[in-house]
């Protein structure tokens, strides 16, 4: 648990692991979309990886949404903290 107090992790970029995750979550997306249609809004957190992993699975999408309510609990540990004007 120590690691989540590493100050490198502040608003800790996706990691390739979760960039193969979101990349496979698209194909599997884009599999639903010959069924349903298209989400017309994209919600995210403010943090860079929940953004980074929104244009990896809706790239191009033209209505993705940043709304701070939806950020990951307050935990107080860095992973959990957004750069300043988020």
């Amino acid at each position: 648990k120590d690691v989540l107090n590493c100050q490198t992790l502040f608003d800790a970029a996706l990691s390739p692991s979760g960039e193969k995750e979101a990349l496979n979550c698209r194909e599997s997306i884009e599999s639903l979309e010959r069924e349903f249609s298209r989400p017309t809004q994209i919600l995210v957190s403010p943090l860079q990886r929940t953004l980074q992993t929104a244009n990896l699975i809706f790239p191009g999408h033209n209505n993705i949404l940043v709304r701070e309510p939806l950020r990951e609990r307050m935990t107080g540990l860095p992973c959990d903290e957004g750069q300043s004007g988020n």
